[in-house]
């Protein structure tokens, strides 16, 4: 049996019915990535990098899996695909999803070719990463950095606080 990696994704979306494309990308992601260990509570905040009429629902989970970064990658936009996601963002031009995925960490893995980046490049910048991590993961240390989540939480430059509006999902 393959090793069983560590795998930390923060999940989104702001458009048609939030709560039911974040459930239905977990089931996905069980079904085809591996077992989910923990998930935080949802996260409602403002858009990050472009502006919108809609707010998003925001996720962190922590789950175990035997597939490699790419694998999980392939396996992650399939899945967004699969819930109604037409295209990824490029460029730094954002827009409103039903469904984005990112991997945030996989183990302690820092690992960068032209279309994959571990850690996640952009996330000690998103307090909507941040806090659903820091709440399931505090302690986690950050590879590239060696902070602990809860320390870049406490110390992001993202001034957006973001409401907790479910502790049980």
């Amino acid at each position: 049996m393959e090793k069983l990696n560590s795998i930390f994704l923060s999940l989104g979306s702001d458009l048609e019915d939030k709560v039911l494309n974040l459930k239905q990308a977990l089931l996905l992601i069980e079904l085809k990535i591996g077992p989910i260990v923990k998930t935080s509570s949802i996260f409602e905040s403002e858009p990050w990098g472009f502006e919108s009429q809609t707010k998003f629902y925001n996720i962190a989970i922590e789950l175990n899996s035997e597939l490699s970064p790419q694998e999980i990658l392939d396996t992650i936009q399939k899945i967004e695909k699969e819930i109604g996601r037409s295209k990824k963002s490029s460029n730094l031009s954002y827009e409103s999803r039903l469904i984005d995925i990112d991997i945030i960490f996989y183990n302690d893995l820092i690992y960068s070719d032209s279309n994959l980046t571990i850690p996640h490049p952009l996330f000690q910048e998103r307090n909507f990463v941040l806090f659903p991590l820091k709440e399931i993961a505090p302690d986690k240390t950050d590879p590239s950095t060696s902070f602990s989540i809860r320390q870049l939480a406490n110390n992001s430059p993202d001034l957006a606080q973001g409401n907790i509006i479910d502790k049980q999902f």
